[in-house]
This record gives C-alpha cells, structure tokens and sequence, in this order.
C-alpha cells in the first residue's frame, strides 16, 4: 500500500502527493510534517 511505503520510509512523495494527503486530512502540509 502506497501509505505504508510511506510510513516505512520505502517511498519518497512528491510535493504535490504531500498536498493531497494534507487535503484528504484537513490540515496544512506544515501540520502534516510537523513531528518529522
């Protein structure tokens, strides 16, 4: 699953993908990334 690769850090997200992700959540990509 594209997420899991995510979170395991086997895939990189392209900027555009990070806002999608944000929008689907309701938060701003700053939130999204906050505790990286």
């Amino acid at each position: 699953m594209f997420m899991d690769g995510i979170e395991r850090g086997e895939r990189n997200v392209a900027l555009r993908n990070m806002e999608q992700i944000a929008e689907a959540f309701g938060i701003s990509i700053a939130e999204l990334m906050r505790d990286i």
